[in-house]
Parts: C-alpha cells; structure tokens; sequence
C-alpha cells in the first residue's frame, strides 16, 4: 500500500521517471558532487571512492576551481581536470593529492556515472591532528538545511556548489531560531559551476550568540552544500546538510 501512495505523489509531481529528490546518505546512479575538494598549503584531501554495484562501474570526476572552470589537481602524481576510471563490483578506488604545494588550491568535484557509486572525501591537515570526512552528494533537492550554533565563540561555515554549467543560481538564505521563527534572510547569486566557501559568522554576524537552522533554496532543479562547524580552538568538523523528499 505505501508503494502505491508513493507512486501516486510521484505522479502527481510530475516525477515518475526521474529520481526522486533524497537524502545525502542514499546513493543512486546517476553520480553525484563533492561540494568541496582542496589540496595544498599543507592540506590534503583523500577520496574513497565504493562501487555498490556486483559487477564493475565506470565513472568520470570533473574538477572545477571557485569561478566554475576546469581547476587542475595533482592525483596520484599527475595535474589533471579530469579522471576517468573502473571500480570492481563492490570494488574500491583511493586518490589522494600531496597537500606539498605552497599555495592552496580548492573548488568542487562532479562525478558522473551510470552506475551506483558512493563515496567519502576526507580532508586532512599534514602533521597535525586535523581532518574531516565529506559524503559524495547525490542530493537532488531544491532546498537544503543545516543547524548552527554560534554560542561560545564557535562558528558555522558552508560551501555552496551551482552544479549546472548552462545557467546561474540564485540561492536564498533563510535563518530560523530555536523556535522556528525566521529573523534573517539573503540572497546569493551564483555563476555557472560556481562554488563559494561562507562563513556565517562573518557574514551575518547577527547570528553570532544564537542558535537556530539556516536554509538554502535554489531557483534551478537542485544545489549542492556541504557544512562546517568551527570551533574557537581551531578545530572543526564537516555537517552533512538535510533535505526533504517534499518541503
């Protein structure tokens, strides 16, 4: 009974045929994005790449730099834009960059592919007790959120991926406090394939000593986000943005 109804909601939506919108920790064949991706001045990001499937997947990472052209990464010893490749039926595919440039280079990543491939990034800072993990995202929502707390001097930090290269994006920012209420909103616009890393804190610092949920909503088919938690130490953790089938 419960296939029906969900049957009959995707029909009225217009979405029997496509993927239905879903959450970060499902993973479905059509690939996905690592909303952000980074290597050098001592940081290094270690892609884990897992074939769900019984028999061997193909897939294609697309690298693109903050402006949404092709960003060039050093893996596994070579400066590429893209890497294409084959895992093992539930097979696995490691690529790492050094981290030894001088400078820091960062963006986003695009994976494509027909088959069920999921993933883990894990981002790590060179002789020091730093790191944090980021989910390959095969969101398709529209609308995405992430809790906050800027109490104590902590802060909440978000990178923000238009995925499409045709069109710009606009976002909108909705902040909500513990009880629900909204008491700030704004607007972002973003470029094709662009990608932008925000601090909260700094750029609405009326939200620093509250707590609350922000949200963003795109105008096109969906986004990609991935969050960060800071703490006043110089710690920080990865938060996996939430999204609903209907909003």
């Amino acid at each position: 009974m419960k296939n029906i109804i969900v049957f009959l909601l995707l029909t009225a939506t217009g979405l029997v045929g496509q993927t239905p919108p879903h959450n970060n920790e499902a993973v479905y064949s059509f690939g996905g994005a690592l909303a952000h991706f980074l290597d050098g001045d001592g940081w290094t990001t270690t892609l884990t790449l897992v074939n769900l499937d019984p028999t061997q997947a193909s897939f294609t990472l697309s690298f693109f730099g903050d402006n949404g052209s092709p960003q060039a990464f050093t893996i596994s010893g070579a400066s590429v834009t893209t890497v294409t490749g084959t895992i093992a039926g539930r097979g696995t595919v490691v690529l790492a960059t050094p981290g030894t440039k001088a400078g820091l280079s960062q963006g986003w990543v695009k994976m494509d592919s027909y088959n069920t491939i999921g993933g883990t990034a894990v981002f790590q800072r060179l002789g020091q007790n730093l790191e944090a993990s980021e989910v390959l995202d095969t969101n398709l929502s529209t609308q995405l959120a992430l809790p906050f707390d800027h109490t104590n001097g902590y802060a909440t930090g978000i990178a923000l991926v238009n995925p499409f290269s045709y069109t710009g994006a606009t976002i909108t920012v909705t902040f909500r406090d513990e009880n629900g209420n909204i008491f700030l909103t704004d607007s972002i616009s973003l470029t094709a394939q662009q990608h932008i890393g925000i601090t909260l804190t700094q750029r609405y610092p009326s939200t620093i000593g509250r707590r609350g949920t922000v949200s963003f909503q795109t105008n096109q088919l969906w986004l990609n986000a991935l969050g960060f938690r800071f703490s006043p130490s110089g710690a920080f953790s990865t938060v996996t943005a939430m999204s609903a089938l209907f909003w």
